[in-house]
């Protein structure tokens, strides 16, 4: 069963499906969406439609930056009741931690992590849609999204150094300079933004802590839309955790040659290949994590949170770390996870990550 994501994703397609001189409905029907649906913005729909509502437009007007021109007009409204708590948070990176904490209520498929660099901070963002090839034109609507957020609560003030994308440049940056007024790097080993430490802690003027705590308590009296899987929830999590590969920083700046030989990370390209690979989190093709069900009756979301923390141990601290985790070692990890018999692997040592890389 497909994730489900807010029908306000996809805010502004058809505006710029007009300006393209694209007729949306064939691509609609293919998708299995409609109008109707997408009138609602908080209903939910299948992300693995909305993916492939954005890709066929955008092969079919021939505009690689389909998604991009989509966030281009996006307005804190587009982020539903959220946006009410985001306005009266005191920071920055306050507003971030109440994103990624109500995401569920946003885009539950949306990663996003904060990493401090001394004087500079990477706001790193990943989509997760699950099994297949990952999705350029999601992943350029949610950063053009996450990028317009950061704008509207810091103002002119909002001057990051530069915007990282793990695919390849377009074929005319026109409307990325324009979306993003700053550095835009292609081919990274990341999904992110790059800005001053500071930035995260510049003070609101226009937070109220006494009406935040009013929008609080609305915001958490509102239904909880379904969970997505376990399997889901892993796959978000190794995508954030996952070591960034050889010679790059964490900002995408080359390393030292001396600390190259320590960076024994595959490349990021083939840890995603695992992550996408339809047999992840299953013990058998198609079927469900192994043993997720009992888990659930006997220890519901704490349960779940301890199969999470096993699987992301072993899977990024150890042999994915050092290359050594396969595709088909996926359903076999999950599968002792899922039992409770999954311990920390052991490490390799520093010499024979040096000799492989």
């Amino acid at each position: 069963m497909s994730s489900l994501i807010r029908a306000a994703t996809l805010k502004n397609y058809f505006e710029v499906a007009q300006q393209l001189g694209l007729n949306p409905q064939p691509l609609l029907r293919t998708a299995g969406l409609s109008r109707t649906m997408l009138s609602d913005p908080e209903r939910r729909i299948p992300a693995s439609a909305a993916v492939k509502l954005l890709e066929d437009s955008a092969r079919q007007t021939g505009c690689d930056t389909f998604g991009l021109r989509m966030a281009e007009s996006r307005q804190m409204s587009d982020f539903g009741v959220v946006s009410l708590l985001l306005i009266h948070q005191p920071t920055l990176r306050d507003a971030l931690m109440t994103t990624m904490k109500y995401r569920h209520l946003l885009n539950e498929l949306l990663a996003i992590h904060v990493e401090d660099r001394g004087r500079t901070v990477v706001i790193r963002e990943e989509f997760v849609p699950g099994p297949g090839p990952t999705s350029r034109q999601a992943i350029e609507l949610a950063m053009g999204a996450l990028y317009r957020l950061c704008g509207f609560l810091l103002g002119p003030h909002w001057k990051p150094h530069s915007v990282h994308f793990t695919h390849g440049p377009p074929e005319n940056l026109l409307v990325h300079r324009r979306v993003f007024r700053c550095a835009t790097e292609f081919d990274r080993e990341f999904n992110g933004i790059v800005c001053d430490a500071a930035d995260l802690t510049y003070r609101n003027p226009s937070a109220d802590p006494a009406m935040a705590v009013y929008v609080k308590r609305l915001v958490e009296s509102l239904p909880t839309p379904d969970k997505n899987s376990i399997t889901t929830d892993v796959r978000k999590d190794l995508y954030i955790l996952m070591p960034m590969g050889p010679g790059h920083h964490r900002a995408g700046r080359a390393r030292p040659r001396h600390e190259r030989a320590h960076a024994a990370a595959p490349p990021r390209g083939s840890q995603r290949d695992v992550l996408r690979h339809p047999q992840f989190g299953s013990h058998r093709p198609g079927g469900p994590l192994h043993g997720e069900p009992q888990l659930l009756a006997a220890g519901g979301r704490t349960a779940v949170g301890i199969l999470r923390a096993q699987l992301v141990h072993a899977l990024v601290l150890g042999r994915v770390r050092h290359g050594t985790t396969g595709v088909a070692q996926g359903p076999a990890l999950a599968q002792r996870a899922a039992k409770g018999s999954l311990m920390p692997p052991k490490p390799v040592p520093d010499a024979m990550c040096a000799r492989d890389s």
